[in-house]
């Protein structure tokens, strides 16, 4: 049974939500530990789900120009 410290370092791995060492530290544990892996593939799999059920939506036609606008600011 994976305890309940290495189900939400998981789940934070496969939002992509890890912090550089964090992720070492679990891929090291997933080298060893099948269920580690088994439940991580699970989460991906819910995941994946998740979003081809919600249906797609329509960015609001001001978005595109929030960004630009940003990455002109971030480039000056």
């Amino acid at each position: 049974m994976i305890n309940e410290a290495k189900q939400d370092l998981a789940t934070q791995y496969v939002l992509g939500q890890l912090e550089p060492e964090e992720e070492a530290r679990l891929r090291a544990m997933l080298s060893g530990d099948p269920e580690l892996q088994r439940f991580i593939s699970e989460l991906r799999e819910a995941a994946a789900k998740m979003a081809l059920a919600t249906p797609p939506q329509t960015p609001p036609p001001e978005l595109i120009r929030r960004i630009l606008d940003q990455v002109r600011k971030d480039a000056e």
